[in-house]
């Protein structure tokens, strides 16, 4: 669910997806790395990441190092 994201690129509390609070020490990791990167992307309109190729299915990976 795309929805889901939202908690963790805005760390605040959002009904039926959780609450920031609770976020172990991984998801907090995660949740700044995304956060940044989204923060990155409103300042300068650059996402810094490949675009979708549908030709080899890539995706975009956010984990607690780094996108």
């Amino acid at each position: 669910m795309h929805s889901s994201s939202l908690i963790y690129a805005f760390q605040t509390p959002i009904p039926g997806l959780g609450d920031p609070v609770q976020f172990s020490a991984a998801q907090r990791d995660l949740s700044d790395s995304f956060g940044g990167v989204w923060a990155a992307f409103v300042k300068t309109g650059n996402l810094n990441w490949s675009a979708f190729d549908a030709s080899c299915a890539n995706v975009q990976v956010f984990m607690s190092s780094g996108v």
